[in-house]
């Protein structure tokens, strides 16, 4: 976290997923994402904005497109 703004902290969070042989033998599947998220103190709200990329290597099978997915939102405590 860090505070880029005097409204509240900015955080991210980058993660990265790996999976071999799932579904099927000589697959192998990746995910990576990076979230970014703004508190507003004040409101007792927080902004969300994300991006997350998925792709399948299927060993015998098609070949597929790395499929990439956004996201965005809020919370707001009360």
């Amino acid at each position: 976290q860090h505070q880029f703004f005097d409204i509240g902290a900015t955080a991210f969070s980058v993660d990265f997923g790996f999976n071999k042989d799932a579904p099927n033998n000589d697959d192998d599947g990746k995910t990576v994402g990076l979230v970014a998220l703004q508190n507003i103190k004040q409101y007792g709200t927080e902004l969300f904005v994300g991006v997350r990329g998925y792709d399948l290597d299927q060993g015998n099978g098609p070949d597929t497109s790395t499929i990439y997915v956004g996201t965005f939102g809020t919370r707001i405590k009360f």
